[in-house]
């Protein structure tokens, strides 16, 4: 009986040594998604599916505390709860330029739109704050309504084909009142 229990300890050790090797070998082999995320840059969008002047929305992921870091910038102090787990972002491409904006309202975090075509040419304005009217153009300038901000702007970089955003700094939009 006094060796019973080294044996069943020694069989018992075997098979949890056997179990964490298989988890170990499994979790090697296993593929794993690759985040199109490069060091302190997240893949946004194509280049090649923008339309000159035309601004897509995104969704980005991994971007969503951009928002909060230009309004603690800015000292401005309105909240946004529960915080998006992606970041809605314009994309706007103007021949070789990219740029993206936050597609929020820098004054009041209200969402964006962008206006019709026939509304932007008799206000020279591309996005429209839903809550309160502020209009800015499509390089982020403030052009109308209560608004004391330009737009806040993401930092981007074009390699190839892909936009890719810093997920660490943001333009935060700049004051611009007394004109």
């Amino acid at each position: 009986m006094t060796h019973a229990l080294p044996r069943a300890l020694f069989g018992l050790a075997l098979v949890v040594a056997g179990v964490v090797f298989t988890v170990v070998i499994v979790a090697t082999l296993d593929p794993k998604p690759v985040a199109l995320v490069q060091q302190n840059d997240v893949a946004i969008a194509s280049l090649a599916k923008l339309k000159d002047q035309v601004p897509q929305l995104v969704l980005a992921p991994y971007l969503q505390d951009l928002e909060a870091k230009a309004r603690h910038a800015r000292s401005w102090t309105y909240g946004r709860n529960p915080v998006p787990k992606a970041l809605p972002v314009y994309i706007v491409k103007n021949g070789d330029q990219v740029r993206g904006f936050i597609a929020f309202d820098p004054r009041n975090g209200c969402d964006l739109e962008v206006l019709a075509p026939s509304i932007q040419a008799s206000y020279h304005a591309v996005f429209h704050d839903v809550c309160h009217g502020s209009l800015y153009d499509m390089s982020g300038a403030h052009v109308g309504g209560p608004s004391p901000f330009t737009l806040d702007e993401l930092v981007l970089d074009v390699r190839g084909d892909t936009i890719y955003a810093s997920t660490r700094e943001v333009k935060p939009g700049r004051y611009i009142y007394p004109r």
